[in-house]
């Protein structure tokens, strides 16, 4: 018998703050970082949230770019499609 799956964590939002995508990027990045090396102190984790931070990070930096170059209408679409693209 297969041992029971168990969901990866949940990462909630309990304040928010305006920031541009090249902070923001830099914040997640420091997090993603120090998110790896708490999950490799416990002895494994999950690495989905890790993946799904890292696709928010990517985003951000692709929309920067796309606003500099004003090539993009809704930049909002970018991240958040990265967000809800399953790993």
């Amino acid at each position: 018998m297969d041992a029971p799956l168990v969901p990866p964590t949940r990462i909630e939002v309990s304040s928010s703050t305006p920031m541009s995508a090249e902070k923001a990027a830099k914040r997640l990045d420091a997090f993603i970082t120090a998110f790896g090396e708490r999950s490799q102190a416990a002895e494994g984790g999950s690495t989905a949230v890790t993946v799904q931070l890292q696709k928010l990070k990517d985003a951000l930096v692709e929309e920067r770019k796309h606003v500099q170059n004003a090539s993009c209408a809704n930049p909002s679409a970018l991240y958040l499609s990265a967000i809800l693209t399953p790993p």
